[in-house]
């Protein structure tokens, strides 16, 4: 039987849906995202830059092209690791 799009998207049992959202980083467009986490992430972590962004659990919502974007109006090398080339 077909559903619409709207009832696949419901999430029938919130404690799932609160476990998917707690492994998910900050969410960049939204006012009340978490700078600080996302900040502590950066300076810790060994992957790269390009890699960093793609990770859902370090900051959500970037998809390959916003990371090539990114990339490209900063003008970062995807091999440097994030905490050498990021300063507050």
């Amino acid at each position: 039987m077909w559903t619409s799009a709207w009832e696949s998207q419901k999430c029938l049992r919130a404690d799932l849906y609160e476990e998917k959202l707690a492994k998910l980083g900050p969410d960049p467009l939204r006012e009340d995202a978490d700078r600080e986490r996302l900040w502590e992430v950066m300076q810790k972590s060994k992957k790269s830059i390009g890699q960093l962004l793609m990770d859902q659990s370090a900051v959500a919502g970037i998809g390959n092209i916003y990371r090539a974007e990114i990339l490209f109006k900063v003008q970062y090398l995807l091999s440097c690791g994030p905490s050498a080339l990021i300063s507050r």
